[in-house]
């Protein structure tokens, strides 16, 4: 497999795992009456500095190749790459 392959794909076990804390400390404010931790904060930084600055990006490009070479699986990457935006647009407001 691609080195970049490899690497999209282990940010991906990461992200899940990131989703798993962000997920708790978000039950956490709520328990805390809204007060935000530090970590939370740093998870929503991760995620748009990162995230939405790096790793999307990069797999924006390989959907463009891709779809320059083949209609095959057009649905699915169009559905992608919206979803991209939706999470950057999602990770601006919740930041």
């Amino acid at each position: 497999m691609h080195r970049t392959m490899k690497k999209l794909y282990r940010d991906h076990a990461h992200f899940s795992r990131l989703m798993d804390i962000l997920e708790g400390e978000l039950n956490g404010m709520e328990a805390a009456g809204g007060t935000v931790s530090p970590l939370l904060t740093e998870l929503v930084s991760y995620i748009s500095d990162y995230v939405d600055a790096f790793h999307h990006p990069v797999e924006d490009q390989l959907y463009q190749i891709m779809l320059a070479r083949t209609d095959h699986g057009m649905e699915e990457m169009d559905r992608l790459l919206g979803d991209h935006l939706v999470i950057t647009n999602m990770t601006r407001e919740l930041r």
